[in-house]
């Protein structure tokens, strides 16, 4: 049942929940067992989103490999990605905390709404406003897992340190950041084994949303309407997909997800500065950042 599974974890990610819940865990002191607890229900509902993603979005590769349901198949793949749910929820009931099991009712709910919505605006080729995108996409879907994870920590500490606006911005970076790097990303091209990933799923992420709502003397409804029409196609052609990033770059769609992401940097320095500093949220950002890296492709 979990053979699935264990083949998505073979080629593991960066471990970016694993030593964000250790950085945060310097200032609520979660007792390890409980930690351990909170730590596998965040990964296996992780990875059980990662599988159904993949599946929804007809993902090729994942993680520089094929993507799971390409090997066991769709029905496998969903059936696994519901039991890992399940056993996360068993995971959350060893606590003993009827908090917990609240927790993870709200923020499991929003996570599938805000899939759900954005799986809507993609199929019925909807553009949502920039505000949409980020109260249902962003805070609400991709924040979600983040925001259990550290509301589970807060539920079981003694610390009366609030980290949850602290995550709503990790979790704003991480998506924005994303929806970034898929349009010229070397490593994302590995990984994924396409570039201008979101326009060949036409899904709405936030350099398209900007190019298609924000008004400019730069772009033409013409050109919105011809951006329309390369979402339809899904297409992968080369070609097609160089041209939707053209649009992009003289709309300066880039531009601005770079300035909001370098907004966000220095927004989530002052907040860990608010809550008494940690060297290793700190050292994460650093690992994060991309002002001095990805972000300068786009500063001409």
């Amino acid at each position: 049942m979990l053979e699935p599974h264990h083949y998505l974890t073979k080629n593991p990610g960066k471990n970016f929940r694993k030593n964000l819940m250790k950085a945060l865990n310097l200032w609520l002191q979660v007792p390890e067992e409980r930690l351990l607890i909170i730590s596998n229900a965040i990964y296996m509902l992780h990875n059980a989103s990662l599988m159904i993603d993949d599946i929804q979005d007809d993902s090729k590769m994942r993680r520089g490999v094929p993507a799971t349901h390409l090997l066991y198949g769709m029905p496998k793949t969903i059936s696994t990605a519901l039991y890992l749910c399940g056993l996360a929820l068993e995971e959350i009931r060893k606590l003993n905390n009827p908090e917990a099991l609240k927790i993870y009712s709200e923020e499991f709910s929003k996570f599938q709404l805000g899939q759900g919505i954005e799986l809507h605006w993609r199929d019925n080729v909807i553009c949502p406003t920039e505000q949409e995108y980020i109260d249902i996409v962003v805070d609400g879907k991709t924040t979600a897992l983040l925001r259990m994870l550290v509301r589970l920590m807060q539920a079981e500490s003694r610390s009366s340190i609030d980290c949850t606006n602290l995550i709503n911005k990790f979790g704003k970076l991480g998506q924005i950041t994303n929806d970034f790097l898929g349009f010229e990303s070397a490593q994302w091209i590995e990984e994924k084994g396409c570039f201008c990933e979101d326009v060949s799923e036409g899904k709405f992420s936030l350099p398209i949303i900007h190019f298609m709502t924000h008004q400019s003397d730069l772009v033409t409804e013409q050109d919105r309407l011809r951006f329309m029409e390369i979402l339809r196609l899904r297409t992968t052609n080369h070609d097609i997909l160089m041209e939707a990033l053209d649009l992009l770059k003289r709309a300066k769609s880039l531009d601005y997800c770079r300035d909001l992401l370098i907004d966000l940097d220095r927004e989530i320095v002052q907040e860990i500065r608010a809550l008494g500093g940690n060297p290793m949220i700190e050292h994460i950002l650093d690992k994060f950042r991309f002002t001095n890296k990805y972000v300068l492709l786009y500063r001409n």
